[in-house]
């Protein structure tokens, strides 16, 4: 039994314990300390999150950038290595026609001295027969015709060693084996071009950052191509199977807009008959009559008259010219294209640009693992896509005359360049046909890519290749292509 003093002194300890806790919790509950440092704290972790997502998202966008500047640089260095080998071949067709606007010239010269002499001739005699009929009367006149003929004469007399070396040692060795060196030298740009403008391309694209690049069409399929386009990559020429054409161009400058008489005035054949003139009469003794008897106007007149004749007889002399030297020396000229499409599609580049990105899927999706996965991969592998891919396209353009008239290219002008354009313009792919989509097109590209990032890392030194994430971009890749038909492509930029 507890004594009562005992109950009281328990009582009162109760009490002191009881007001004790009473008064230690309502000082708890009014102390706010730290209550900020919670806030401060809950709020660095909100603006960390966003600094990562920023952070990531600027080097996405950095990466779609820098791949799609790799892309306009390919298309541009490919495309312009083109539009310099159309103006070589353009430049090589001028110095085609010239010297095969010389020679005709010479040709035609050389009968129209013939005929000069001939005519000469014939008039003199004829002038001592109607003399003999007149009494004598036109005597004077036949001594000036005879001393013409004989100052003609003469002339053909000095030039004929001249004559029979052109014919036969110049013309058919000299002269044609200089056709033949520019038409072997024309044979080996359009040979050349399409890997020289290919790998310009792949090298510009890779110094701008893309692990690899290529232009398409390829310079060649290679095998295994898996329903490519089967298109390769060509410049828009042919050669000329004849003269066809070439022999005008001496004399006129078809298409230049000019007037007949402006085109005949700056003409090859103007500048052929200029030449033949002045080195027929400088220096000065080289103009005077030197046959006996002559009194020294008739050197410059049949001079002048064999001149003018082998100018309206030039395409005689072109005909005799290119039976000398058959096709050896025939230019080259725009090819033909069934379509607008086809021509477009000749005279243009499309590049295709990749860069891969290690990290994107590992690393960088690290950072995120507090949160928990919401989604699964339908397919292996996509999940991890690191790359980023760009397009862009290029097209050489005819800047003379009419830059706007897409039938007035020609090859006769060194007056190609290069110009950016959309990848798809309205209508185009479907011109091309079924067998050609951009699908194909990255088919036709694929092998070139995976060689090209290949040779890429081994040049840099670079060796991590995650099989697993190329393969998902390059899965990626074509899933995008598949996507964009020949219908959803129009308007297409980039």
């Amino acid at each position: 039994m507890t004594h009562p003093t005992e109950q009281k002194l328990h009582h009162g300890i109760y009490l002191r314990v009881r007001a004790w806790a009473q008064k230690t919790l309502q000082e708890l509950g009014g102390d706010q300390s730290g209550a900020v440092g919670m806030l401060v704290l809950a709020a660095t972790l909100i603006v960390f999150m966003m600094a990562l997502v920023i952070y990531d998202t600027g080097n996405v966008a950095r990466d779609n950038m820098e791949v799609q500047a790799a892309a306009d640089t390919a298309a541009w260095s490919q495309t312009s290595i083109e539009a310099r080998s159309m103006n070589m071949m353009a430049f090589t067709n001028v110095a085609k026609r010239v010297t095969f606007g010389m020679t005709s010239y010479y040709q035609a010269l050389t009968l129209s001295y013939a005929e000069l002499l001939i005519l000469a001739v014939a008039l003199a005699v004829a002038c001592w027969v109607a003399n003999f009929f007149a009494g004598g009367s036109l005597t004077t006149l036949c001594e000036t015709l005879t001393f013409f003929a004989v100052e003609v004469a003469y002339i053909v007399f000095e030039e004929l060693p001249d004559v029979l070396a052109f014919n036969a040692d110049m013309n058919p060795g000299y002269f044609k084996d200089d056709m033949a060196a520019l038409d072997s030298y024309q044979n080996y740009i359009k040979e050349l071009t399409p890997w020289w403008s290919w790998s310009e391309g792949f090298i510009r694209g890779s110094r701008n950052g893309a692990t690899a690049v290529s232009g398409w069409p390829v310079p060649r399929t290679l095998p295994g191509t898996i329903q490519g386009s089967g298109l390769v990559d060509t410049l828009p020429v042919v050669k000329q199977s004849d003269y066809a054409g070439v022999c005008k161009r001496t004399y006129s400058s078809p298409g230049s807009g000019n007037s007949s008489i402006t085109d005949a005035l700056t003409s090859d054949l103007a500048v052929h008959f200029a030449d033949y003139l002045l080195k027929s009469c400088i220096p000065a003794n080289n103009c005077k009559s030197k046959a006996p008897g002559t009194k020294g106007w008739e050197r410059p007149v049949a001079v002048f008259l064999a001149g003018t004749g082998a100018v309206l007889q030039i395409e005689v002399g072109c005909l005799a010219q290119s039976s000398v030297w058959g096709s050896t020396g025939t230019p080259y000229q725009m090819g033909s294209f069934p379509s607008q499409a086809q021509w477009m599609l000749q005279s243009s580049n499309l590049a295709i640009a990749y860069r891969r990105s290690p990290g994107r899927s590992t690393d960088e999706r690290a950072k995120y693992d507090y949160m928990s996965a919401d989604h699964s991969a339908a397919i292996p592998f996509l999940h991890e896509s690191t790359g980023t891919w760009s397009m862009a396209r290029a097209e050489i353009s005819y800047q003379y005359n009419d830059p706007s008239n897409l039938n007035s290219p020609d090859l006769w002008h060194p007056s190609w360049t290069v110009r950016m354009r959309p990848v798809a313009l309205p209508g185009e792919w479907t011109g091309l046909g079924g067998n050609t989509n951009l699908n194909r097109a990255w088919h036709d590209i694929l092998t070139y890519l995976v060689a090209g990032a290949a040779l890429n890392s081994v040049t840099s030194g670079n060796l991590d290749l995650n099989a697993s994430d190329i393969a998902s971009d390059l899965i990626r890749i074509e899933m995008s292509t598949r996507g964009m038909d020949n219908d959803r492509i129009e308007g297409i930029g980039k």
